[in-house]
């Protein structure tokens, strides 16, 4: 759950970051789901710290110029000047983790757990991956989910994430802003 409004948008945009970030053109907030009572009611069960009352679920996008990826988002010291450049995330509202099948990576999350309860809810990190085999699309732009309401619908159990909330768009039952990995993508990192 992302019950956000995320200061990495700004920073995304402040000059100075704008400046270094030449291809980068433009953040979108995508409000993903809208949960409704059946939801907060399932979600965890039997754990402390259950889904809120009304909590949103958001997704954010960068758009990029042709030719130019999204590789890291991070802060580091320069190691020229000895400044240190934070990277800070902050929420209006508290971040929810899904404590039975949630993880801190969206590629983490195993693809067949995604429809299970309230999982694909669960706040995480990712630069295009929702689950293990699915890649994360726009869900309020039907061309680019090409496959609808699979792999996480039909959810289990059947009554939980269907709310067809106006302020989250296309309900997930018939977009769910997943589409399948058609290609493995091999990154190693680089020291420095």
């Amino acid at each position: 759950m992302r019950k956000i409004f995320i200061i990495l948008c700004m920073a995304l945009f402040s000059a100075g970051v704008v400046k270094a970030q030449v291809g980068l053109q433009g953040v979108t907030v995508e409000t993903y789901y809208v949960a409704n009572a059946a939801d907060i009611a399932y979600s965890d069960p039997g754990t402390v710290d259950p889904l809120p009352a009304g909590a949103v679920t958001y997704r954010l996008y960068v758009d990029m110029l042709p030719g130019w990826e999204l590789q890291a988002v991070f802060g580091a010291t320069n190691p020229g000047t000895g400044e240190i450049d934070t990277l800070v995330i902050r929420s209006t509202s508290p971040f929810w983790n899904h404590a039975d099948r949630g993880d801190l990576y969206g590629y983490n999350v195993a693809a067949n757990q995604i429809d299970e309860n309230t999982v694909a809810l669960d706040s995480w990190f990712t630069t295009g991956r929702p689950s293990a085999n699915t890649a994360g699309v726009l869900e309020v732009v039907p061309s680019e989910d090409t496959n609808g309401s699979t792999p996480t619908f039909p959810h289990n159990p059947a009554t939980l994430l269907i709310n067809s909330d106006p302020a989250s768009g296309l309900p997930l039952t018939s977009e769910d802003g997943a589409v399948p990995l058609v290609s493995t993508i091999t990154w190693t990192p680089t020291p420095g």
